[in-house]
């Protein structure tokens, strides 16, 4: 299709008008039929040579769309698109964003090698332009993979630096998602306060600006270090509001990781049945969405209920297969997780010198990624099982 005046009206068109149509199937079923349809008409309408960066943010808004819904490969995709298209038009800002995105989403797959490569990328063309913020974000980005590989201290500085430039430059968004992530390392260390002190300073932003992608995460942040205190009430009450907000919002991942956490919660309060049901509902999710790491964590949790129904077995195999997964992509602090829940099943079970020989390793991966009271408890858990074996 190669209609002039057609082309010279998109052109025209303002990039959130041409994004209503897909915009309005955003929450339904249709979305990616419609997303598909409008990138084919709008390639093959084409538009005028002087404004291929006009077609890139439009990809780049489908993309984005995606992304929220657990798209992850029409996501890469697209944005793929929009970044050929933004280099096409020598706009290196869009190329930066779009390299950055790409990154968020190979970081989704556990393909950690490929983010870091995209995101070292897109935070060079950001210092070239000169651009503090999205500089500060690809930092951002870059801390989350070195926290997911289990450098904390690499995690901590990148965060670091971020947040100072979000202060400087007054981003409140940018504040927000460094807080939460400053909150994360918090709770991996054992600083259960101070992690609950940056998970309430995101959320009182967040809803201040009225952002509720943002509160979503932040609820479902706080309700995962209310349940390290044991607080099944505030948990619970975290999680319920970080499920609605994500599902008023269409946000795929925080649906599928807050039914994983409420598993686990279930678990802890002896209700195997309901966290059955939850660990179904989050598989389903992390299939689609192809979140590795996630579905690997669903495994371990089936692995303890399977164990707790005297189901020994199945309970070890789903065990074997969360640690294979863990291992394959290279995330120790999930690994050293699974080999403290393997250990705890072998205990269960009796088989004393398999526990311990799967708490030792869970305390040397626990040591590798600084989770310091995660540390001392397994070596309080060694100490009592030497003790009686």
């Amino acid at each position: 299709m190669d209609d002039p005046e057609l082309s010279a009206a998109l052109a025209g068109t303002t990039v959130e008008e041409l994004l209503s149509e897909v915009a309005s199937a955003l929450e339904g079923e249709s979305f990616p039929r419609h997303a598909a349809l409008a990138l084919r008409v709008f390639e093959e309408i084409g538009l005028p040579k002087d404004q291929p960066e006009l077609m890139g943010m439009i990809i780049q808004g489908i993309a984005k769309a995606h992304e929220r819904l657990g798209n992850s490969n029409e996501a890469y995709d697209a944005y793929q698109r929009a970044l050929n298209l933004a280099e096409s038009a020598g706009d290196r800002s869009l190329a930066a964003g779009c390299l950055r995105r790409m990154g968020r989403v190979m970081m989704r797959m556990a393909q950690w090698d490929n983010a870091t490569e995209l995101l070292n990328k897109s935070e060079d063309l950001y210092s070239k332009l000169n651009d503090k913020i999205g500089h500060a974000e690809a930092l951002c980005d870059i801390g989350s993979v070195h926290y997911q590989r289990g450098n904390l201290p690499e995690a901590e500085k990148a965060y670091a630096v971020a947040l100072k430039a979000a202060e400087e430059a007054e981003n409140v968004r940018l504040v927000i998602n460094v807080e939460n992530n400053l909150g994360v390392i918090a709770n991996i260390r054992g600083d259960i306060d101070a992690a609950i002190a940056h998970y309430r300073t995101s959320a009182d932003m967040a809803d201040k600006i009225r952002n509720e992608s943002l509160l979503a995460q932040a609820y479902h942040n706080l309700g995962m270090a209310y349940a390290d205190r044991a607080d099944w009430r505030q948990a619970g009450e975290c999680y319920e509001k970080a499920l609605e907000l994500a599902h008023r919002n269409g946000i795929a991942n925080i649906v599928g990781t807050v039914h994983l956490n409420r598993a686990h919660m279930y678990l802890e309060l002896g209700d195997t049945t309901m966290a059955s049901v939850a660990c179904g509902r989050a598989l389903s999710m992390f299939r689609t969405t192809r979140d590795r790491l996630s579905e690997a964590e669903v495994y371990r949790v089936l692995g303890d209920i399977f164990i707790r129904r005297g189901k020994e077995a199945t309970g070890m195999k789903m065990l074997d297969q969360c640690l294979q997964m863990t291992k394959l992509v290279d995330a120790p602090l999930e690994t050293a997780e699974t080999y403290q829940a393997i250990g705890s099943a072998h205990e269960q079970l009796g088989h004393l010198d398999q526990a311990v020989e799967a708490l030792g390793e869970a305390l040397r991966h626990f040591r590798q990624v600084g989770a310091h009271a995660d540390a001392q408890k397994i070596e309080e858990a060694l100490a009592r099982l030497r003790s009686v074996a």
